[in-house]
């Protein structure tokens, strides 16, 4: 009988500090930054290392695409004759020397073909900045209203833990006094146990659903707080989301498409011009 009491109060202080340890990290929390919907779409849309490398390959074609539309710079050349010869060819008195001036000119609008080529390359890199952009601000949104649900399904679960506490307190109190069994005891701990464990692991998914978050905009910390109205009350009908109604012929994805389809077009232009040789005009 002893052993079996005292083993239950290894169990039920073990459970107790477990508990309290839990609460002391919610109370840490409360001390952190508090984001917005906004502010997190915002830190996303400006930090994010996809959205900053679609970016990128938009200046990248951008270079290009100017690189493309540009003459072929001219070259200078120079030849030098009767030098280091023998006799009157010894030294550099009667050395001659040659300079040259070339312009490869460019045939059959070549030019402009590759600048259409390069432009359809920029619109298609920035439609995929585009698609990547919206991704994200789905994403954020997403994971936003996914924190808010672990928040409140943990106020419920902080409301039952503490029952249970106190609960399996009145049976151990009970148990003491003679008034009712040992083995309600045990049970009132297995439930707590129980309840413990979901706790532990709701607090679990609320920091990984954050760092998650984090990530989003290119961080690693969750040390941060959200806004914490009713999930109902959020107002989804952002700009974004009014802008992505009713306009299936704007999306992204298929300009992408269509973009692909009139390049694949261009290059095969440019190829049958490509065919056609320049000409090289110097002079010296």
């Amino acid at each position: 009988m002893n052993r079996s009491f005292f083993a239950i109060l290894f169990v039920f202080v073990f459970l107790f500090s477990g508990l309290q340890t839990g609460l002391a990290h919610e109370d840490e929390n409360l001390n952190y930054p508090v984001i917005t919907l906004k502010e997190a779409l915002e830190k996303a849309q400006n930090n994010n290392p996809k959205l900053n490398a679609a970016r990128q390959r938009i200046a990248i074609a951008e270079g290009e695409l100017k690189q493309a539309g540009l003459y072929p710079n001219p070259e200078l050349g120079f030849e030098v004759e009767k030098i280091g010869g023998n006799g009157q060819y010894a030294g550099t008195g009667v050395m001659e020397t040659t300079f040259e001036v070339s312009q490869e000119i460019v045939t059959a609008n070549k030019l402009r073909k590759s600048s259409r080529v390069a432009k359809l390359d920029k619109q298609i890199a920035q439609h995929e900045a585009e698609l990547q952009s919206l991704a994200l601000k789905l994403e954020v949104t997403k994971k936003y209203i996914e924190i808010l649900s672990i928040f409140e399904i943990l106020e419920i679960e902080n409301e039952y833990l503490n029952l249970s506490e106190r609960n399996a307190e009145a049976v151990r109190k009970k148990v003491q006094a003679g008034e009712i069994p040992l083995i309600d005891e045990t049970r009132a701990m297995v439930e707590l146990a129980s309840v413990q464990t979901s706790h532990k692991k709701l607090i679990r998914e609320l920091e990984t659903a954050r760092y998650e978050l984090a990530s989003l905009w290119g961080e690693t910390t969750t040390e941060f707080n959200l806004e914490t109205p009713e999930i109902s009350n959020i107002n989804l009908d952002s700009e974004f989301y009014s802008d992505c109604k009713n306009r299936i012929s704007e999306h992204p994805e298929l300009k992408i498409a269509n973009n692909k389809v009139a390049k694949a077009k261009a290059q095969s232009i440019l190829a049958k011009a490509q065919a056609t040789g320049n000409f090289e005009f110097a002079m010296g």
